[in-house]
């Protein structure tokens, strides 16, 4: 863990923590997930645009070669192995270390539900059918005891590794370090990854957060592309 975790935290403390680096991890992969989606509308008016594809070849590799050393380091910070990262590999891997910090006690602890009063089942109001679902959330995603099952917790971090491990070795070989080692990359690999670490962020953005995550791509709300619709060079 980091350094500031060598004195061991009590499991309030540690609890705590970890809201925090979901947070922090929810909002910086929110923006690489607001990059993706300018890149793609940017590509688009290539694609679109015969000028564009004429004269414009050598401006979009340009494009196309920012973007993706970014998202290559983007996607890599976030299956750094480094234990004094906060990234969601290194947060998996605190898990299984204190898998009783993670309880179904405090998990419900946090949503404020109390689970619904046997005369009213099996209709219980609506906050004893939302116990319910999280309920079956809890036991089917994190353990069906009363603590977290370690097991599987790392059967995620193996599964987010193996689907990001082609970009973690173009990072590591091509773009960190200079390699003789011959290795290619594409846009659509890149993506495939990120949307791996979504699916996981949105998994464990339920546990601390406790509100469904429906996808780490925002809304811009901004008109960014009026830019593009007066000469950028003038006369």
């Amino acid at each position: 863990m980091r350094k500031t975790s060598v004195r061991r935290l009590t499991y309030d403390q540690q609890w705590a923590r970890w809201q925090k680096d979901i947070e922090r991890i929810y909002k910086e992969t929110v923006y690489v997930f607001e990059q993706r989606l300018i890149f793609r509308e940017v590509m688009e008016m290539f694609q679109k645009n015969t000028e564009l594809q004429a004269e414009g070849g050598f401006v979009g590799d340009w494009l196309r070669g920012m973007y993706g050393r970014d998202l290559v380091l983007a996607i890599g910070r976030e299956l750094d192995r480094n234990t004094e990262v906060i990234n969601l590999i290194q947060l998996m891997y605190q898990l299984t270390k204190r898998p009783r910090v993670v309880s179904r006690k405090r998990f419900f602890k946090m949503l404020k539900l109390k689970p619904p009063k046997k005369k009213n089942r099996p209709f219980p109001d609506a906050d004893g059918h939302l116990y319910q679902i999280n309920e079956r959330w809890f036991t089917e995603n994190i353990g069906a005891g009363a603590y977290l099952d370690a097991a599987k917790i790392k059967k995620d971090r193996n599964w987010l590794e193996k689907r990001c491990r082609k970009v973690t070795k173009y990072r590591h070989k091509v773009v960190a370090h200079r390699s003789d080692m011959e290795l290619t990359l594409t846009i659509r690999e890149l993506h495939d990854a990120l949307d791996a670490i979504e699916k996981m962020l949105k998994k464990y953005y339920v546990l601390f957060a406790g509100g469904s995550l429906v996808g780490a791509e925002p809304a811009i709300l901004i008109p960014w592309k009026k830019v593009f619709t007066f000469p950028w060079i003038k006369k």
